[in-house]
């Protein structure tokens, strides 16, 4: 079993049944990370016996855009009827579709929410396009939200400061809202974005109860959606995003300090997987700044067995001794010991352990936060004196959109240049040429070097023509080998 956790984006197991509704209710959210409409269909299945009770048709769900529905509105119009004991179901798209879902169970009695989608990979991890340079998280709360309010963490697990863009879109809609771009975020450190602050991006008035966040990096390093509940301040991890989630196993970038002790006091487990017992040497850092406050090193810890340690006991380890203003560590696993960590938090207001390990990884660095992959109408402008214009497929099955005015009868090159010349990261590029009316005048996938797109264009009239970017997917005996996304170099010259 990996330290990592996984789930195929289409499905969902262990979901509450109804006959759970009235302590544990489930909720399954679909999340389009599509451009286009799609009406996913579900197969559900009893857990116990894997045996099909029926099938939840989804209606159409704009691209960029989510439904939440409770299993009751789920099993209803399946026409399910539960056998005895099914307690838990199996939920699975039929057919592939570009999303993802996500499992929430809320506890009755506290009121707390707790995402339980993803879960322990045996074997390979679901595979994640590493060109891709958007994630999307899961649905994040508005202001609107009087009962709980979401909050994004970022943490920089690179070697020099970066930035992260948030695109916020209307989770009915799709519609684009607006977009909230951080300061540099130096290494090692984690920036908070509070939802109130990401909506100051927004135009006065406009406030959905609920939005898809589309996540765009500078940096390397991951991210973790909060909820956090007014009344106690109780959070909830719900950090699924269209792929890859993940527990890392060596670093918990937000670990209570003992100041917290009183509420919500951490626990760091150290679980040791290698084959004998060894000491863990843990790295104590500053979230604002990522600067070494101290080492601890834990007692041994046998071969397959774990230790719970406190924060009390982390500080006295690595003599620090917390300001009141000290709150939160980011604390790494260093040195040989094979083994990973995971952090739970105690909110002592509600009663529950939460477990807060779980994280997104951040996309493939964007080249820019300004796209040109808004359709013909907001086409970016290109020279055609043969100057080479950077850009970027960033997610897969995405165009790129440029223009030019182009005279009747004048031979042009164009050219596409991407990984097989050393100019990106775009395995094998395909361009389109359309005419002012955005008919199709011409198309091509190769003629530059390796998978590279070069070919000569004469228009038959004058007028501004465009020039649309997308990438194919390349395979190997049936596996998927290149993503259609990535960083590329575009021309025109007369």
């Amino acid at each position: 079993m990996r330290g990592q956790h996984g789930h195929e984006y289409g499905d969902t197991r262990n979901v509450h049944s109804t006959l759970l509704d009235q302590s544990y209710p489930s909720s399954i959210t679909i999340v389009n990370s599509g451009f286009n409409s799609v009406a996913p269909s579900f197969g559900i299945f009893d857990a116990r016996t894997a045996v099909r009770l029926g099938t939840y048709a989804a209606p159409s769900i704009r691209g960029n855009a989510q439904i939440t529905r409770s299993v009751a509105s789920i099993q209803a119009p399946a026409g399910i009827v539960l056998p005895e004991g099914a307690n838990h179901l199996v939920i699975k798209a039929d057919q592939s579709f570009s999303g993802f879902i996500q499992h929430l169970v809320t506890n009755a009695r506290s009121g707390v929410v707790t995402d339980v989608t993803a879960a322990c990979t045996f074997g390979d991890l679901p595979r994640v396009a590493a060109t891709e340079a958007v994630r999307l998280a899961s649905p994040l709360w508005s202001t609107t939200h009087n009962e709980a309010q979401s909050l994004l963490r970022f943490y920089n697990a690179g070697t020099t400061a970066g930035t992260v863009a948030v695109t916020l879109t209307s989770a009915e809609t799709g519609a684009t809202l607006g977009q909230w771009t951080s300061l540099d975020i130096p290494p090692g450190s984690v920036a908070l974005a509070p939802i109130h602050e990401l909506e100051l991006s927004l135009q006065p008035g406009v406030r959905p109860q609920n939005y898809v966040a589309q996540i765009e990096a500078q940096m390397d390093g991951e991210f973790q959606h909060v909820v956090t509940r007014a009344l106690d301040g109780t959070q909830s991890n719900l950090s699924s995003c269209s792929s890859a989630v993940t527990a890392n196993v060596t670093r918990l970038p937000y670990v209570h300090s003992s100041a917290m002790d009183a509420s919500f006091p951490s626990m760091i487990v150290i679980s040791n997987a290698g084959g004998v017992a060894a000491t863990a040497t843990l790295g104590i850092f500053v979230v604002a700044t990522g600067r070494r406050l101290g080492t601890a090193t834990t007692p041994s810890i046998a071969s397959g067995g774990k230790l719970n340690w406190s924060a009390t006991a982390l500080e006295a380890a690595a003599q620090i001794t917390p300001s009141s203003a000290q709150a939160h560590y980011v604390v790494a696993l260093e040195g040989s010991f094979r083994g990973f960590l995971q952090h739970l938090v105690e909110s002592r207001p509600a009663g529950l352990t939460m477990d807060l390990t779980q994280s997104c990884r951040l996309p493939a660095r964007s080249l820019s936060y300004t796209d040109c992959d808004e359709g013909f109408s907001a086409a970016c402008s290109i020279p055609r004196d043969g100057t080479l214009v950077p850009g970027q497929v960033k997610k897969n099955g995405g165009f790129e959109f440029y223009r030019a005015t182009l005279t009747q009868g004048q031979r042009y090159r164009i050219e596409v240049k991407g990984s097989d010349s050393g100019n990106g990261t775009l395995a094998s590029p395909f361009l389109f040429v359309h005419r002012a009316d955005f008919s199709v005048a011409a198309q091509a996938s190769r003629g530059g070097t390796g998978r590279d797109v070069a070919f000569e264009f004469s228009p038959t009239a004058s007028g501004t023509h465009y020039f649309v970017i997308t990438g194919q997917t390349l395979t190997r005996s049936g596996v998927v080998v290149s993503d259609p996304s990535g960083t590329y170099k575009i021309s025109v010259s007369e």
